[in-house]
């Protein structure tokens, strides 16, 4: 690999937690008078360094073998994908938003054929060094927020949200015996901030930033990524995950205030509707909260117009079952391949998504879902590969 091209991976790594972005003009993004913030179509840093690599790799005419026919077969299914997401893209209320959202998901498929094309020792070794800096300057400012119970420096930080304890919609939890705001990094939510923590945990092999890390995750209460950490403990005995997952629905009833749970509910009901309305096809990509005043006034301080709480539910009320099937026969099939040990990742973003929408909405979430699929096809099924690379 060029060692400009691993620049700008190792690059990728360090600034994947950065929320840093040009927002393009926001026309497109009002529902009802509301200004919604997943309907602005955004270029962050990190698209950055996504582009370029893409670039140098389309100028080298490399090319991501296709050796076996159910990989064949998936690529063609992710055309057919494609090309009916992106005409229903352009029929929907908010074409701009659809269609930006169709280049990102574009964006994140080529960026996983450059890791399963390109994943070797060199990238392994990038990732030793970028992953676990990368969790200890997040770490670092994390714990610092919370102490302070602000942000430090503000969004021209890599991203840092601009908070405090009496900003509207900001994270809190009551269980320490007052209403402490929860760290965030420089992501958008605690939430996403413990899903990078959880996964870099078990990727990396620093023991500082490991344990820093565990730190920090357990100062954002995310429950759902701490159950994801948890996979890599079950994993010997697969049976466990399903317990797992039942003790995560389970136990989020009882830390969820009952506001948060009702609106839960109601998103949920919300997306069963989109998808009884539009059966195959769906509402169309990023339009989910356009339809949502259709189906239901969602009670909160603000007018709530967010994605529903759940990947699975997302996906069948956007693209429909057409899209959703096609999307089920590309995923078991990439489960098929490589090792367990480089499968545990997006098992533990699919975790997350029984319960949390950014690991299909917000870059961070997309990043480290691209990667975790980079990381199944990258590694081929052989006697040997139960053990993961030395990071």
């Amino acid at each position: 690999m060029a060692m400009l091209t691993q620049l700008l991976f190792g690059l990728l790594i360090f600034f994947l937690p950065s929320n840093l972005a040009y927002h393009l003009p926001v026309s497109t993004a009002i529902v009802q008078g509301t200004l919604v913030d997943y309907l602005i179509p955004k270029f962050y840093l990190t698209d950055i360094f996504i582009i370029a690599i893409l670039l140098f790799w389309f100028s080298s005419f490399a090319r991501p073998p296709l050796a076996k026919l159910k990989l064949v077969t998936c690529h063609l299914l992710l055309v057919a994908f494609f090309l009916i997401t992106l005409i229903r893209s352009l029929l929907t209320p908010h074409p701009v938003s659809a269609f930006w959202f169709w280049l990102k998901l574009v964006e994140m498929s080529l960026f996983i054929s450059w890791i399963r094309s390109h994943l070797k020792s060199d990238i392994y070794h990038l990732l030793s060094k970028a992953l676990p800096l990368a969790v200890l300057w997040q770490s670092t400012l994390a714990i610092a927020q919370f102490f302070r119970q602000s942000n430090l420096i503000g969004y021209w930080f890599l991203g840092e949200p601009l908070f405090n304890a009496t900003t509207p919609g900001i994270a809190k939890s009551g269980l320490a015996g007052s209403l402490q705001v929860l760290p965030y990094g420089t992501t958008p939510h605690p939430n996403v901030l413990a899903g990078f923590l959880a996964m870099s945990i078990y990727l990396s092999r620093s023991i500082l930033s490991r344990s820093l890390g565990l730190v920090t995750l357990l100062l954002t209460q995310s429950l759902s990524a701490m159950a994801a950490l948890l996979i890599p403990l079950v994993s010997k005995s697969k049976l466990l995950i399903i317990p797992l997952v039942i003790l995560l629905l389970t136990a989020s009833r009882y830390t969820l205030d009952a506001d948060s749970l009702s609106r839960r509910h109601q998103l949920n009901l919300a997306a069963v509707k989109m998808w009884l309305d539009h059966p195959l096809f769906g509402v169309g990509l990023n339009q989910f909260t356009v339809y949502l005043p259709q189906y239901t006034e969602i009670s909160a301080s603000t007018r709530f117009l967010q994605p529903v709480h759940n990947i699975y539910l997302l996906l069948l009320a956007e693209t429909g079952l057409i899209g959703i099937s096609i999307i089920l026969i590309i995923f078991i099939n990439f489960l098929k391949i490589g090792n367990w040990k480089l499968k545990i990742p997006i098992i533990m973003l699919m975790i997350i998504g029984l319960v949390d929408h950014y690991p299909l909405t917000l870059q961070t979430g997309q990043l480290l879902l691209a990667i975790s699929l980079g990381l199944t096809l990258s590694s081929p099924k052989s006697p040997n590969s139960g053990r993961l690379p030395e990071l």
